[in-house]
């Protein structure tokens, strides 16, 4: 069989140079097949490709070209042993990353606003059906946190008395919040810890601390630990929603820059420094750029 001799062949996936990227696009590959019922060795149509690549949950120029690279690899491979015509590789050559589609994804690349996340963390919860729901509060917290533009170490660093009545302060700023936020982290900030059930009732009470992001064993948590919290959040939903830190923060960036550009504020993507101000990162480097301009414009998609 093809894909078991590309496997054991030193050609073939023998000689890719990232395994680990190829890897991690063949899953997407094998859960495409078996949801079309469909081999990709039998090749695929045009639409079938882009069907293939609006589930692989890209939303950097760089993981889409890792991706396409990866199956571009493969398909050369059968191409070359006469598996296949050159046409599959030359459908696979066309697609680029505008051309995709955010909406027929099946799971969530961006958030469009605050309402949308709020929406996926309310009902992961409700699926999770926890005994007490606010053993979520600490992943919930950082979530919004992340919307609202704080770095994983602004938010580990976060002190209860940074909480305010209508938001936090940060760095000497007043950053303000949708309410719901607020009463999310007030209910965090004074929150003795959550119960579970095991033998009883049990209170699983936080630490002592005077951090907002804590847990019943530590402090503070570390950004290993806020990652795993968010990881074990995101798997209750089968990962569909992606709330993930990286998700979720880019998704509140690239929103409050689409309120700026419909607010007639002074917008050109072209200009290093204007751009660079809108994002809040430095994008100098042209290749940087570039790359954040046309993801913008992916996430735009959801407004059309």
């Amino acid at each position: 069989m093809i894909r078991e001799q590309f496997f054991e062949d030193a050609n073939g996936f023998g000689a890719y140079r990232n395994k680990a990227d190829f890897m991690q696009a063949w899953k997407f590959v094998l859960d495409f097949e078996k949801e079309t019922e469909k081999s990709l060795d039998s090749g695929f149509t045009q639409e079938e490709y882009y069907d293939l690549f609006n589930t692989m949950r890209i939303r950097h120029l760089s993981v889409f070209y890792n991706r396409k690279t990866a199956i571009m690899f493969y398909i050369k491979y059968l191409v070359n042993h006469d598996v296949l015509p050159k046409s599959q590789e030359d459908m696979i050559s066309s697609i680029e990353l505008s051309s995709l589609s955010i909406k027929d994804s099946k799971h969530v690349i961006y958030f469009k606003n605050i309402a949308m996340l709020k929406e996926a963390i309310d009902t992961t919860v409700y699926e999770a059906d926890p005994y007490d729901p606010q053993i979520f509060d600490v992943p919930i917290s950082i979530l919004y946190l992340a919307w609202y533009g704080l770095t994983e170490d602004q938010i580990i660093n976060l002190r209860k008395t940074d909480v305010t009545e209508n938001g936090i302060i940060l760095n000497g700023i007043h950053i303000i919040m949708d309410g719901f936020v607020v009463n999310m982290l007030e209910q965090l900030r004074d929150s003795e810890g959550y119960y579970q059930q095991a033998r009883g009732r049990i209170l699983r009470k936080y630490v002592y601390s005077d951090y907002l992001i804590r847990s019943d064993r530590k402090h503070q948590i570390d950004l290993n630990g806020l990652r795993g919290i968010l990881a074990r959040m995101n798997n209750y939903s089968g990962r569909r929603f992606s709330l993930r830190y990286d998700v979720v923060y880019r998704s509140g960036v690239f929103y409050r820059a689409y309120l700026k550009e419909c607010n007639g504020v002074h917008f050109d993507l072209e200009d290093p420094k204007c751009a660079s101000e809108i994002f809040g990162e430095n994008l100098n480097v042209r290749s940087k750029l570039i790359a954040t301009t046309r993801e913008y414009d992916f996430y735009k998609q959801l407004f059309s």
